[in-house]
């Protein structure tokens, strides 16, 4: 019996293959990235909420990890996200969850130069504008939730281009899209924003031409579908509402600074950012030159968001790809056209055309890899614990009894990894789910960290009896000082503290 011409396709490795597995997978078989990946702990609290939905049969009601928010309403946004985690963990560890994540990374990065092909039939643009993209998000190329996002993202702007060219009804695949989305990971709104943006450009457009409205109606409609789909999670509109209050919270700024706008401190990513953002503003003007309003809108909205945050840089990424690729193709074209058919344009086509077969499809060659590597990850070098450089594994690791306290103040990037370590015997003041403590905790834990004037009076009143706190910064001088503390141990990256028996510190009542 023959074998289907589909399995004999998907057997055999093509050109996109090979370049997509060396662009996305290559810097974790040299195993660097792999300290950028976990450089974020908060996947840690997603394990951790993980065990408890898989042990309780429910979500938590109250915060897990912190002491601050005694009877405080919490939930878990990305229930079903936190869930997986924690099965994935238990099967291969931290390792494994290092794969998964590598395995959406590839797959967003196979998807973002699917839907550059797409868009301008032309691999050589395609390919160079994903590999920038994938360098401008290395800044947030992290083992978090936020991947899911990206990846289901990719795919609903692909499946959307697909809309525009021939309407069907898989447009209202965004109904369960949204649905699945809403319950995997907070970046939803993100759709319904990008059609409603597409909605009002197409109908700007038909204003503009005096042409049909039908397309903008179906792709509002859609954005309607979609906010009304979002609604079906454990948590309603609840869940919505903590979103905008979360993205409106200006002191969230202040304390993370992935919120910050994008500057030269962040690296070689930023220079990625302003050559695509310059391709893009290119792009958006060369599109309202030629009375197109739908792409420039999408460009000019998700641009400036990205210029507010650095952490939305990827989402920018995905939404511009796409659009900078056709406007390229377009602009080639035209350099084609005026250089006849002799012209280096000419030539440069024609291996376009030679080589454009080799991205229209891909082989089982990254999964396959992906797949061994779930079962064997030291085959990519993943990690089984989070990295020496950015958290005090040994001093955690010799301190363990100590650190399992009921009120220890440590900074949020470090709780998430004690409490991820501790569960659940560790309680910490502020975790890496920012957006629950709100801006009077914030102000608290930024006054105590940097020794401010109000340091001991706030100590008192959150009773701490333990303090991990990076060495030779503010609170560590501090706390040397005082003799209610003891150092117990000092490590070049981190001071554990203790308080002494019968201190004033951990007599005091807390004030809650």
């Amino acid at each position: 019996m023959a074998t289907p011409g589909w399995i004999r396709s998907a057997c055999v490795p093509t050109l996109g293959d090979v370049l997509l597995v060396f662009l996305a997978m290559r810097p974790f078989f040299a195993g660097n990235a792999w300290v950028a990946l976990f450089s974020d702990a908060n996947v840690g609290l997603h394990i951790r909420t993980g065990d408890i939905i898989r042990a309780t049969g429910h979500a938590p009601a109250s915060e897990p990890f912190s002491f601050s928010l005694p009877g405080q309403p919490w939930f878990a946004w990305e229930w079903v996200t936190a869930t997986g985690l924690s099965w994935i963990h238990s099967f291969g560890g931290l390792g494994a969850v290092g794969i998964v994540a590598v395995a959406l990374i590839t797959a967003w990065t196979a998807i973002n130069l699917r839907n550059c092909v797409l868009s301008s039939r032309q691999w050589m643009p395609a390919l160079a504008l994903t590999m920038a993209g994938f360098e401008a998000a290395s800044i947030h190329l992290l083992a978090r939730p936020h991947l899911i996002t990206w990846v289901l993202l990719a795919g609903a702007i692909g499946l959307m281009e697909r809309e525009r060219v021939r309407p069907s009804y898989r447009l209202w695949l965004v109904a369960p899209l949204t649905v699945v989305w809403a319950n995997l990971h907070g970046g939803f709104p993100t759709l319904v924003v990008y059609l409603f943006l597409l909605a009002g450009g197409l109908g700007a457009e038909a204003l503009w031409h005096k042409g049909a409205w039908r397309p903008a109606i179906r792709f509002a409609a859609a954005g309607a579908v979609a906010l009304a789909a979002s609604l079906v999670n454990p948590f309603g509109i609840g869940l919505h509402l903590h979103i905008f209050q979360y993205i409106r919270s200006p002191w969230l700024v202040e304390l993370v600074e992935e919120y910050h706008a994008p500057s030269p401190a962040i690296g070689e990513p930023y220079y990625w950012f302003l050559g695509l953002a310059a391709l893009a503003a290119a792009a958006a003007v060369s599109t309202v030159m030629r009375r197109e309003v739908a792409g420039a809108l999408l460009l000019g909205f998700f641009g400036w968001s990205a210029m507010q945050s650095a952490r939305h840089i990827p989402i920018f990424v995905t939404v511009a790809l796409p659009l900078i690729a056709g406007e390229i193709a377009r602009w080639f074209a035209v350099w084609r056209q005026r250089g006849g058919e002799r012209g280096i344009a000419a030539v440069i086509g024609g291996i376009e055309a030679d080589g454009l077969a080799q991205f229209s499809r891909y082989s089982l060659l990254a999964p396959a890899l992906l797949v061994v590597a779930l079962w064997h990850p030291a085959l990519l070098g993943a990690p089984g614990e989070f990295p020496a450089k950015h958290f005090p594994t040994d001093l955690v690791k010799r301190n363990a009894p100590a650190l399992q306290s009921q009120r220890l103040f440590t900074t949020d990037a470090w709780a998430d990894y004690v409490a991820y370590t501790g569960f659940p015997r560790t309680r910490v003041f502020v975790d890496g789910m920012n957006d629950f403590f709100g801006p009077a905790i914030g102000r608290d834990y930024l006054e105590m960290l940097e020794g401010g004037p109000r340091t001991a009076e706030l100590f008192s009143r959150w009773q701490f009896d333990t303090a991990l706190v990076p060495a030779g910064k503010p609170l560590a001088l501090w706390l040397r000082r005082r003799p209610e503390w003891q150092r117990l141990d000092a490590t070049a990256m981190a001071e554990l503290f203790v308080a002494r028996r019968g201190s004033s510190t951990i007599e005091h009542p807390a004030s809650q």
